[in-house]
């Protein structure tokens, strides 16, 4: 038995020298050639350098990662054994990142390494839920981080965590609910079908507010806790009392005239409408009388409307985006997306979002005057909503009910 375990021991023990002695090859190099990265993906190209008359390539492929230990904490992607230039794709990775990417080789069991090359992943969205079932119609975003998103059948769920985990907010009837947005951390708004609730928790519980008898329209703004406006035809309704009253103007419109389908207000005087054909509004009171400013309606039809200021001012009708510089008299086309715009969304005076029934995202950075595409992973379908925190923080949703992130 004692000579058996001897025997043993010394085997192993040979074993071990041999594995030690191996030394690495001074005619193999590994050149890592291009890390590049495009939207989504990061393209790798390498090159393993051997004589064939006297080695052949065991394994080769690309080693990647947040540590420069790559060998160790890096993850490994294997992309066969020939000699010679060689390339694959990183697709598994997060954004606004700092990755580091390495080439390996192996040759009769020993690794051979290229250089490392640091690569920092663009921002951009990528899918982080879905409700399955549900349609969603709009999200909204706290002041505190917390996301909210509405829909069909009273359809409410909300994340704290950035979108890891949904619970869902239960509403005393099944109205479709399609508008909301949040005053402060506290008190929030929603459109209910055609009734208006408030909540004051944080949007954890609702509760009607006494809304116009006539069914309001696409044009919709909340303004702080007290000051409502919706619109219905040619009529814009306003209230500064939470509903207790309503005041309705109504609207003699250019031409052949249109419903009005959006409206913005920048201080509780202060506002503006667009009608579903172009013709711009501007009120001075509240939203107690409204006169028509621009020189001629802008054209396309359906509306989405900012106010940046009193002077600058986007709308999106049909697929274009316009912008004024002189308070709406006159407009110019910045941006012209594929499919109809579907939402505008300013997080400040320099930086937007708009959305499209095409999948497509765009951002300015330089107050709508330029616009710039944004990788979407989901194209051809509608972008229901889109709303960024700040710059760097942004969700989204399509008409799939998919949940989509901007980090």
């Amino acid at each position: 038995m004692l000579r058996t375990s001897k025997l043993a021991a010394l085997t192993l023990g040979m074993c071990i020298l041999l594995t030690a002695c191996k030394k690495k090859v001074e005619e193999v190099t590994v050149t890592l050639l291009s890390v590049t990265l495009v939207e989504d993906e990061i393209e790798v190209v390498a090159h393993v350098d051997v004589d064939p008359d006297k080695y052949s390539c065991d394994e080769r492929g690309i080693l990647y990662g947040t540590t420069t230990d790559l060998v160790n904490d890096g993850t490994k992607i294997p992309l066969g054994s020939e000699n010679g230039e060689f390339s694959g794709i990183i697709d598994d990775f997060a954004f606004s990142t700092l990755y580091y990417v390495q080439a390996y080789a192996m040759l009769d069991g020993v690794e051979y390494l290229s250089d490392i090359s640091p690569v920092t992943t663009l921002s951009g969205w990528a899918e982080i839920s879905s409700i399955p079932g549900e349609t969603l119609h709009d999200l909204a975003i706290s002041p505190d981080g917390t996301v909210h998103v509405v829909g069909s059948s009273g359809a409410h769920f909300y994340s704290a965590d950035g979108g890891i985990n949904w619970n869902q907010v239960t509403h005393i009837n099944s109205y479709n609910l399609w508008k909301i947005k949040f005053i402060d951390e506290n008190v929030a708004l929603m459109m209910a079908g055609s009734d208006i609730r408030k909540s004051t928790d944080g949007g954890m519980n609702w509760t009607d507010v006494p809304a116009p008898t006539i069914w309001a329209g696409d044009g919709v703004f909340f303004y702080d806790a007290n000051t409502f406006f919706t619109t219905h035809d040619d009529t814009i309704y306003s209230t500064t009392d939470a509903g207790a009253n309503w005041f309705s103007a109504g609207i003699d419109l250019p031409g052949s005239g249109s419903d009005i389908e959006a409206i913005y207000f920048i201080s509780a005087d202060i506002g503006f409408a667009l009608s579903w054909d172009g013709a711009v509004l501007k009120s001075m009171d509240g939203g107690l009388s409204w006169n028509v400013i621009t020189s001629s309606p802008i054209y396309g039809t359906g509306s989405h409307f900012w106010a940046i200021n009193e002077n600058i001012l986007v709308a999106g009708l049909s697929e274009y985006i316009f912008l004024s510089t002189d308070g709406g008299d006159t407009w110019d086309n910045t941006f012209g997306p594929e499919g109809y715009i579907t939402e505008i969304y300013f997080c400040d005076d320099q930086v937007g979002m708009v959305g499209t029934a095409e999948g497509e995202l765009a951002r300015t950075t330089g107050g709508g005057l330029q616009w710039t595409k944004e990788y979407f992973p989901y194209n051809n379908y509608d972008i229901e909503d889109v709303e960024l925190l700040n710059p760097g923080l942004g969700y989204a949703i399509d008409d799939e009910s998919r949940i989509l992130k901007f980090f």
